[in-house]
């Protein structure tokens, strides 16, 4: 990565308001995770066709089981800050955070 990391208090300069949405460029969130842009657009891509071709009601408990699973160590290790993003459909987890 060519862009050095921004400082906490600076990340909202990396937020913009579209259409009444926050959204952040997928360059900037690669850049925060440390991974390449493909790589990232890649994996929300997987995460939303692993949701869109869930078979019945007992995959789709899995699927949040192991999310809710993720949020909650994500929340529990975090030092300093936490980075939390998501893509649409929103995570029910996540609504709950933003109240």
């Amino acid at each position: 990565m060519t862009k050095s990391l921004p400082k906490p208090e600076n990340l909202a300069q990396l937020v913009f308001l579209i259409r009444g949405e926050k959204v952040l460029l997928d360059a900037d969130l690669a850049m925060l995770y440390g991974v390449e842009t493909g790589a990232l657009n890649r994996a929300v891509k997987r995460n939303i066709e692993r949701i869109e071709t869930v078979g019945d009601d007992g995959d789709l408990q899995e699927v949040y089981d192991t999310e809710r699973q993720l949020l909650y160590v994500a929340c529990t290790r975090a030092r300093d800050r936490l980075l939390v993003t998501g893509t649409k459909p929103a995570s029910e987890f996540l609504d709950d955070l933003a109240e």
